[in-house]
């Protein structure tokens, strides 16, 4: 083995290692800025998160590894936490699958840093207080999934093409964008504060009443035709704790 080939394999295991490491950082900065919830009591100091066995609350966390020991997959529910989104989850470079759910008490905006990750495919987050602007992921080029239903959400990105947004506090119109997405085929916009005359002709045709259903004044096909509506106000901005 030559001393070039050595000196690599060296500096790549090495790597490895740290990564890894630097991923057990992480995890536990998370739990700190939820507040050390009992449901990752089991997230300690070398604490072998890959090993899915070891997780003692499987009701609240959940992971998966890639093969080189990095967090691939992040799942966080019924933590009873009264916290803001953790965005040490940003910190987490391998990540594919982020999921948080069922923690009404989990408040604040969903931090932008999280469009940034170079290897995210599926964002899951519902069923929160959760509030502020959508982050616009039109830079997030592996992103298939999107679901942000059941939050206190306000704003609408332009660029958010596969998404489940119910029950939220989205206003203003929908963009006239959303006629021409071509991968846009499984929205939900239903039971949110949307006014104006929907987008027309494009890809509309693919989307029932159901889409916009339960909105302050949405109108035009596929809902009733518009009378002269005038766009409802946005709502004063209130923090939820």
């Amino acid at each position: 083995m030559s001393i070039i080939f050595f000196l690599v394999f060296l500096l790549c295991c090495t790597s490895a290692v740290l990564s890894t490491k630097d991923d057990e950082k992480v995890l536990l900065k998370i739990k700190k800025q939820l507040g050390n919830p009992y449901g990752l009591s089991w997230w300690v100091k070398g604490f072998d998160y890959c090993n899915a066995s070891a997780n003692i609350a499987p009701d609240y966390s959940y992971i998966t590894c890639t093969n080189t020991s990095r967090v691939r997959s992040i799942l966080l529910q019924n933590l009873d936490v009264t916290a803001p989104f953790p965005g040490a989850i940003c910190e987490l470079t391998e990540v594919q699958d982020i999921l948080l759910s069922h923690d009404p008490r989990l408040y604040g905006p969903i931090p932008s840093c999280i469009t940034e990750l170079p290897n995210l495919w599926e964002v899951i987050i519902t069923d929160t207080s959760l509030s502020g602007p959508v982050p616009s992921f039109h830079n997030s080029p592996n992103l298939l999934a999107i679901n942000l239903a059941r939050n206190h959400l306000s704003e609408f990105s332009d660029y958010l093409y596969g998404f489940d947004l119910r029950h939220n506090k989205i206003y203003g119109k929908v963009p006239d964008s959303f006629a021409t997405a071509a991968g846009l085929w499984y929205p939900n916009l239903s039971y949110n504060k949307l006014c104006g005359e929907l987008p027309r002709e494009g890809n509309m045709w693919r989307f029932s009443a159901e889409v916009f259903a339960n909105n302050t004044c949405l109108c035009g096909k596929p809902l009733p035709p518009c009378s002269n509506l005038a766009p409802a106000p946005a709502p004063a901005f209130s923090p939820p704790y």
